[in-house]
């Protein structure tokens, strides 16, 4: 069952969002400001937040900067409610991360329209990571052995045969060896990036940063 805090201060609209919520089967927390909310998201961490912006306490705008400082709730998905739709709000909503904008009065059908995609994209992104983690821990092993080989073999061939090869040999084998030592080096950063990234991810944040996961490799991610 998926969670979705409510953040609203007009008590009226809370509960007839809270009830249609509550209909289609969601878990629903409630708050009647920004800062209750900020509250709540960080001790419970929903799948999505529906947010008014003219609020007491912490305004809906201030609330989501908030959320963004900390790495559990940074990148849950916001949407906005409220009867302000000029441009420059939407735009300044959208800036600091909304996911998006809906103006009251609200269309049930509409809410659980926005609710649903920002949901089912989350989703998607999810199972794209799980593929991700579990290719890169099935690919890891065999492309850390690769250079690690050709750096002992090589080596091992220099320190049995120094005394029988010749200038040109040397510097040949020493390339090589060089050359192991770099893919590895690069695979170790490019590992060492996935591993915040996991640890990012295990921590509550769905990683806005990255907009299409669909087009991260695991080649990519190792060897780039």
């Amino acid at each position: 069952m998926k969670t979705i805090l409510v953040v609203e201060d007009t008590l009226a609209i809370r509960e007839e969002i809270c009830d249609i919520l509550k209909m289609e089967n969601f878990n629903v927390l409630e708050a009647k400001n920004g800062l209750e909310g900020l509250h709540i998201a960080k001790e419970n961490i929903p799948d999505l937040i529906l947010s008014d912006i003219l609020m007491p306490v912490l305004d809906g705008f201030q609330f989501i900067k908030e959320l963004k400082k900390y790495a559990a709730t940074e990148n849950i998905p916001v949407i906005f409610l409220s009867a302000k739709a000029n441009k420059d709000d939407i735009r300044e909503g959208m800036n600091l991360g909304a996911d998006d904008y809906l103006t009251k009065p609200l269309s049930p059908d509409d809410l659980l329209i926005s609710i649903n995609n920002k949901l089912e994209k989350q989703e998607r992104f999810d199972k794209k990571m799980q593929n991700l983690r579990e290719n890169i821990s099935n690919f890891l092993p065999h492309e850390l052995r690769t250079p690690l080989n050709g750096i002992l073999g090589f080596s091992d061939y220099l320190r049995e045969n120094y005394q029988d090869i010749n200038r040109s040999e040397v510097i040949n084998i020493a390339e090589n060896i060089f050359e192991s030592g770099k893919r590895l080096q690069r695979l170790v950063e490019n590992y060492t990036i996935y591993s915040n990234l996991n640890i990012k991810l295990n921590n509550g944040s769905k990683l806005a940063k990255i907009k299409d996961v669909g087009n991260i490799s695991t080649n990519k991610i190792i060897n780039e």
